[in-house]
């Protein structure tokens, strides 16, 4: 979120492809995905298996070729605040940290 908001990279500026290949962000920032590709690990889920999420477990002929979208609750008691992201500038409510941790 932050290197969105910094614009450190061109992936998302501007609100579409055209208007990023008119003013040729591609030739003045980098694409955001280099910055996922040079440590996947940090964004990939480990718990995520795509066997299980297509039905693979079972030889049912019946299965769904995608799995169903996850539908988010939107119920207020299920809203979280998170804090370590929201409030991390805020001396008084978390302990400062060190720069880099941030970006």
């Amino acid at each position: 979120m932050d290197q969105l908001f910094a614009c450190r990279y061109g992936t998302f500026l501007e609100n579409s492809d055209r208007q990023r290949v008119q003013k040729k962000l591609d030739e003045k920032t980098a694409p955001f995905w280099w910055l996922v590709a040079d440590d996947k690990s940090k964004f990939v889920n480990p718990d995520y298996d795509p066997a299980r999420e297509l039905g693979d477990d079972d030889d049912d002929d019946t299965r769904k070729p995608f799995p169903d979208p996850l539908i988010p609750s939107l119920s207020p008691k299920n809203i979280r605040f998170f804090e370590e992201y929201f409030l991390r500038f805020d001396p008084t409510i978390m302990p400062p940290r060190p720069i880099d941790v941030f970006y």
